[in-house]
């Protein structure tokens, strides 16, 4: 009997491959993890002592490493405790190899820094050593040993560690090697005899692969600190792999190419310019509500008059918004200048006050409102003044002199004066009313057309009869241009921008005259104010709807003069902290010129560190002046990317068009615009997405320490609520608060919103506009509502930030008073500055901590953003975000631990006991609530750990791997939760749950924990990208129903949308109804499924026309399960026979893919070798068992969740043969078997081809593997055996017997091979009369022993 047969024999002897007492295991997942941290402690001291051993037994024939064994197996429970569970073997496993290779690693790594100090001495700087150049070459020296000695202390390190993990390795058979999986020299012998060689040698591969896995671990650990530790050092590389680093650095980092004090700097000026609008935005609501209580709606809607009178009403106000120049005032002193409004004048108010009392004298005027539009206006102005104050703050007189052309302020104070009336009001319809949706964009009235088209055709004159000589439709033409490529004002002095024809800009007939015949219609690009005739210019004005609205010219007057304010505040900030940052002898993000820059670089080369001047190049603007401000950082000299970053900024890009896939109409319409209305579909106009947002967020709290309704008490939330801004009954009512807020960057940075904004963005068809307005007109009709569920989506999740806020300001304040700290002494900031301690400070630091421990749109990285153009992924800001806020929650909380402050001499630390809540809570959040909720689960509903396998393997697909909660349902029949969908920290724990899933599947399988292990890493890996790859919403339903190159019909779970045979009117009412889903708001199927568990009410079966409390399936819902669903805890039942109709699908396909895994091999056509064909037969019989094996698990999955034999029989009797079903069921493999089909095909190909044939020749072989699979049972563990192809061992024999050493190598066959030459009856007399052998007559089918008598001229 060969070795192979008689493993197979042994195995089946048992009824399951796992031993009784795991099978019978009650110890919880929490010991065995602990038993396997002593476990694997104690395999260390076995690994030695069982070397030792193995090396006396090598050579003494001795058998004293098992007797070794046997003790230290003897000595505690704690390896059976571990064993116990997945997890704590894969415990036991790392501390075993983790503990001594990471000692072996740091005393390699040790050894080989003292073995190049003495080197690096003698070379850094030699005797003799003069002058820079000299030093500069010591420098370069340095940097050069400093890389290799990198390199050598790394590969010492790898080296010790592998070698440490070969010696202290306690069971180098249970922990398996890579190759164990991917196959190699490295591959561990498991075979059968008591070999000391062998052992040694299993240690010495083990070792290699350590030194192996060392060296690829910590060049990740070490890329992965280089790439979030070093900023401007790596960004300075004139290397390719540091280079090739630093470009990944900054694709995944937040700075992104910016770098770190430009992001800071441009944060802080975003936040202020926020606050500037959330600031217009209250005045302006404010407005409205008085405006509208002065023209009440009603009367309004059945009044022409009164609808006139409101809109002459809103011109007078505009008027009074923006009347007068503003002062500007630089007090004596070191006061620094000021912009002052004065108050709407008395004359004003008196004329505005006298219209309203003549327009409705049927009502009477509400002066308090009329008093309280007046305080609204005034408080607007006074707003601008303070903006505009803060921008002459940045500027002393000797500033101001270098940057104003005439050396004086006369032109900077001309800004505030003559010329700022006409920069607020240049503020138009056709800018401000965009939408992504064509239809609802800005459309000039009548008059305004016709007006426009008129004068067009005056300035092109008429003909001796007295005709217009420019053809009506061709001004049209003209016309159309006009809307669609006017330009919004981009600097801080001029108008819009239109494109006119060259004779319509001329001044008069006769100069229109002189021009060539060739351009007189010639478009040109014109500012408006800038020589355009007065009479044409306001003709142009009111076709492109000149905004004649007090609250339209709030809103976007604040923020172009927002847009400059802040931006020049950016600018003067960063070449003060460039200055300063130089002084100290630090880098700096701008160099006043080439020479500064140059004299730098040379400082820090001369201490051994790069800097590359060639990475820097000096910022030119093209239009550096707007009105007497000159660009701050003109022709000075920064980085390239920031240069390129200051540069589009000051619009130096804005004319160049924007090319590729992204800009293209076409992909934008098909792609882009259906993604970005399915993601708005199932947000914020979802309400069960509003629930899940609002809950969900809390848990942000719960993991930086922070526990909801604990330190979150009522009085806090109410007065959380209270500073919300969205339109509810109390909210509001802290308006200046948010405002604060808006300005820091706790609030207003919803992740979601935030993509979806971009996306917004992205399918303006080049427009630019705010994406706030994009949202408001994209469903224009219901554009209020719309814009309140945004809000509300806004505040679900301000409410979590702005209570962490509020309690890490609070924690923070007592912690430090506790130790004695008070209000100026000198504390270090988040940033490592020492600042004085205060209320500021607090503020600064709670903020940093929601900003960067929180999910906050703003610090998606450049890159991450940018994958939302692509026609993958949904929403993967938030998975990316939960990665960068997890680590920092972690980072923030040792730093915390270790924070010290210096009172009166004595160090103290005041947040330690802070960074242990947050380490806590993190820990909590992350992986104790997940896993006390399934334990839960399962005490209350008395749910074994087999049943909750089994429930696992009927979930739906996407939550294989998820946190399942079991529960009963009051039949007694099985349901699941799958936690992980109201789980905002999934993403942490999805991948661990992975690894320990494949590894549970491979378990016992003799190849080791580690195979399964790296395949489990290697799919956790695929879980933590799936939110990046993935189909998008849109994307996935146009692949369902897309014939060709899609899934032809049918979805990614297997549903049937259509049956290709239908007719073709009702395959496209599919088609349409399946893409409608993808786009339909308020969370339809949720709410059907709630109409049906309401009973009294059937709005959704009425509109279908089937009312009842059963749904076109035959389910029924529970109303208390469908609304656990709107926090993501839906309990979905467990339909076991339904879904083993889908396993008996995937089955089927899965016998079918193992086929043709033989029958591609040796049907295409030409010669193939027996060889080749026993190597398929083995393919195709492994990928056989594998299928099988599944379908055999899941009916004792099926068993376990209560279906009985008599379902399962009706079930499978319908979709396989009776047989076959009792194989499977039996745990019997069924090989595959070669069809008469292919048999015939594989004859007439080597007929064909006058070939022989491989079948016949293989034949005996293939009966031989058939019987030996037959063998082989379908148990829980068990993994298809190698089978070396008996084939291949009689070609190795060949092989060696042409060198002379057939007699050796026919002994060195192992007793599992099949000897071909027997089997094919070559050694075996032939019986008379029938010319075929004993092995031949018994085995051959009669065809197949025909075959052969025609071969030998018998027949």
């Amino acid at each position: 009997m060969t070795t192979f047969s008689r493993d197979l024999k042994l195995k089946n002897q048992n009824n399951s491959i796992l031993s009784s007492e795991e099978e019978d295991s009650k110890v919880s997942v929490i010991e065995s993890i602990f038993a396997g941290i002593g476990s694997g402690l104690i395999s260390i001291p076995k690994g030695v002592f069982s070397l030792g051993a193995t090396l006396m037994d090598l050579g003494a024939d001795t058998n004293k490493a098992a007797e070794v064994e046997r003790w230290f197996d003897d000595l505690t429970t704690l390896d059976e405790k571990a064993a116990a569970t997945t997890a704590g073997k894969i415990t036991e496993l790392l501390v075993n190899i983790g503990v001594p290779g990471g000692i072996g690693f740091k005393v390699g790594k040790n050894l080989a820094q003292k073995a190049l100090t003495s080197k690096r001495a003698g070379n850094y700087f030699r005797v003799g050593d003069k002058g820079g150049k000299e030093l500069s070459k010591a420098a370069r020296k340095a940097a050069e040993l400093n890389t290799k000695g990198r390199v050598a202390r790394f590969t010492a390190g790898a080296v010790s560690g592998g070698i440490a993990e070969g010696v202290f390795i306690g069971d180098v058979q249970q922990a398996g090697t890579f190759a164990d999986l991917l196959g190699g020299p490295t591959q561990i012998d498991r075979s059968d005899t008591n070999d000391p060689a062998r052992d040694i040698i299993n240690r010495i591969k083990f070792g290699t692969e350590g030194a192996l896995f060392t060296g690829m671990v910590g060049a990740t650990g070490k890329t992965l600190k280089a790439l979030l530790r070093r900023d401007e050092a790596l960004s300075e590389a004139d290397n390719a792999i540091d280079k090739t680093l630093d470009f990944v650095r900054k694709g995944v980092v937040s700075t992104g190419k910016k770098g770190k004090d430009y992001f800071r700097g441009e944060r802080e000026a975003i936040g202020l310019k926020r606050a500037d609008i959330k600031f217009a935005q209250r005045v302006s609501r404010d407005l409205n509500l008085n405006i509208d209580g002065m023209f009440p709606f009603i009367k309004r809607t059945f009044s022409q008059n009164k609808l006139e009178g409101r809109e002459q009403f809103l011109k007078l106000l505009n008027d009074a918004l923006v009347e007068g120049a503003p002062k500007y005032v630089r007090p004596a002193g070191k006061q620094p200048a000021k912009v002052v409004f004065d108050k709407i004048s008395k004359s004003t108010k008196k004329k505005i006050a006298d219209f309203m009392n003549k327009s409705n004298n049927d009502v009477k005027v509400d002066t308090t409102k009329l008093a309280n539009i007046f305080t609204n206006l005034d408080l607007m102005r006074f707003g601008w003044g303070k903006m505009f104050s803060d921008l002459a703050a940045t500027m002393s007189e000797k500033q101001a002199q270098k940057m104003l052309k005439s050396g004086s302020l006369k032109k900077f104070q001309e800004l505030f004066g003559k010329k700022f009336k006409n920069y607020l009001s240049a503020t138009y319809n056709v800018f401000e009313n965009k939408s992504i949706i064509p239809f609802l964009n800005y459309t000039p009235s009548r008059q305004a057309v016709d007006k426009f088209i008129t004068s067009l055709r005056n300035a092109y004159g008429k003909d001796s009869k007295g005709q217009y000589r420019l053809p009506y439709e061709e001004a049209e033409s003209y016309a159309t241009k006009v809307l669609k490529t006017a330009k919004a004002p981009k600097r801080f002095d001029e108008d819009a921008r239109v494109y006119l024809p060259k004779f319509y800009t001329a001044k008069s007939l006769a100069s229109i005259k002189k021009l060539p015949s060739y351009t007189k219609k010639q478009t040109q690009e014109v500012t408006l104010g800038t020589g355009l005739a007065k009479d044409k210019e306001k003709i142009v004005k009111e076709f492109l709807g000149k905004t004649e609205n007090p609250l339209d010219t709030i809103l976007a007057s604040t923020e172009k003069i927002s847009q400059v304010t802040r931006g020049n505040q950016f600018m003067s900030n960063l070449v003060t902290s460039s200055q300063e940052a130089l002084k100290k002898g630090s880098r700096a993000v701008l160099y006043a010129d080439e020479d500064q820059l140059f004299k730098t670089a040379e400082q820090f080369k001369s201490k051994g560190e790069l800097f590359n001047t060639n990475n820097y190049r000096q910022i030119k603007i093209k239009k550096s002046e707007q009105a007497g401000l000159f660009h701050q950082a003109n022709g000075k000299f920064a980085r390239r990317e920031i240069a390129d970053a200051i540069e589009d900024a000051a619009g130096n890009n804005l004319d160049v068009p924007n090319t590729g896939i992204v800009n293209n109409a076409l992909y934008q319409n098909l792609v882009l615009l259906p993604k970005a209305t399915a993601q708005m579909a199932k947000t914020i106009l979802s309400p069960v997405t509003h629930v899940r947002n609002l809950v969900s967020a809390g848990a942000f709290s719960a993991a930086n320490g922070i526990i909801p309704f604990l330190h979150y008490n009522p009085k806090m939330m109410y007065n959380t609520f209270k500073t919300l801004d969205v339109a509810l009954p109390g909210s509001r009512a802290q308006a200046e608060a948010y405002e604060e807020l808006v300005r820091l960057g706790v609030v207003n940075t919803n992740v979601s919103l935030g993509d979806l904004r971009g996306l917004l963005k992205d399918v303006d068809f080049g427009a630019k506009f705010t994406a706030e307005r994009g949202m408001r007109g994209i469903m224009k009709p219901l554009s209020k509502l719309k814009k309140w569920t945004e809000d509300m989506y806004t505040a679900e999740d301000d409410f979590w930030k702005i209570g962490t806020y509020t309690v890490e300001q609070g924690r923070l304040a007592r912690a430090f008073t506790n130790k004695g700290i008070k209000d100026g002494m000198k504390v270090k900031n988040y940033a490592g500055e020492m600042v004085d301690y205060g209320e500021q400070f607090l503020k600064e630091e709670a903020a940093h901590i929601v900003r960067n421990q929180v999910p906050n749109y703003d610090y998606v990285s450049e890159f991450v953003k940018s994958l939302r153009r692509w026609p993958v992924g949904n929403f993967m800001a938030f998975p990316a975000e939960i990665m960068r806020t997890s680590t920092n929650i972690v980072r923030r909380a040792l730093d915390e631990i270790s924070y010290k402050v210096n009172v009166g001499g004595k160090e103290v630390r005041p947040l330690a006991s802070i960074g242990m809540q947050r380490l806590v809570g993190m820990g909590l959040t992350t992986a104790a609530v997940p896993y006390g909720a399934v334990k839960l689960g399962q005490t209350l509903y008395d749910i074994t750990d087999e049943e909750l396998d089994a429930i696992r393997r009927y979930v739906a697909g996407w939550s294989t791997n998820s946190t399942i909660v079991p529960v009963k349902a009051e039949d007694g029949s099985f349901e699941a939760i799958d936690f992980s969908r109201a789980n905002a920290y999934d993403l942490l724990i999805r991948p661990i749950q992975t690894v320990i899933n494949e590894v549970a599947a491979g378990e016992k399988d003799n190849d080791g924990i580690m195979n399964d292990f790296i395949m489990g890493t290697m799919k956790s890996f695929g879980a933590v990208m799936q939110p990046f790859i993935t189909e998008s919403i849109w994307t996935e339903a146009i692949m369902d129903i897309t014939p060709i190159l899609g899934r032809g019909g049918v979805t990614v779970e297997g549903q049937k949308i259509y049956n290709p045979k239908d007719t073709p009117g009702n395959i496209a009412k599919e088609i349409f109804l399946h893409l409608g889903k993808a786009q339909a708001p308020l969370s339809w199927q949720q709410l059907e499924r709630l109409d049906y568990a309401f009973g009294p009410f059937d709005s959704v079966q009425l509109l279908r026309g089937v009312p009842g409390k059963y749904d076109p399936r035959g389910e029924t819902y529970e109303l208390g399960k469908e609304l656990l669903g709107f926090l993501g805890m839906r309990p979905a039942k467990i339909n076991t026979e339904r879904s083993l109709n889908f396993k008996i699908s995937k089955y089927q396909q899965g016998k079918r893919n193992a086929g043709q895994l033989f029958t591609t091999e040796v049907l295409r056509g030409g010669p193939v070798d027996p060889v080749d064909l026993i190597d398929a037969y083995i393919n195709a019989n492994r990928a056989m068992f594998s299928t099988q094996q599944d379908m055999k698990l899941d009916i004792d999955a099926a068993k376990t969740l209560g279906l009985n034999r008599v379902k399962l029989s009706d079930v499978f009797d319908q979709r396989m043969s009776k047989k076959e079903f009792r194989d499977i069921d039996g745990g019997y493999f069924r090989p595959y078997t070669i069809g008469k089909g292919v048999e015939n095909r594989i004859f007439d190909i080597s007929k064909k081809i006058g070939a022989p044939n491989p079948f016949m020749q293989s034949l005996p072989t293939l009966i031989q593997i058939e019987n030996i699979l037959r063998s082989l049972r379908l148990l829980k563990g068990q993994k298809f055996p190698k089978i070396t192809n008996p084939l291949k061992e009689i070609e190795r024999v060949q092989e060696q017997a042409t060198i002379g050493t057939i007699n050796n190598a026919q002994a060195s066959i192992p007793e599992s091979n099949i000897n071909q030459a027997n089997l094919m009856g070559n050694n075996q007399q032939l019986i008379p009369g029938t010319g075929l052998t004993p092995t031949e007559t018994a085995l051959l089918s009669p065809d197949e022993q025909l075959y052969y008598q025609k071969q030998r001229g018998v027949v």
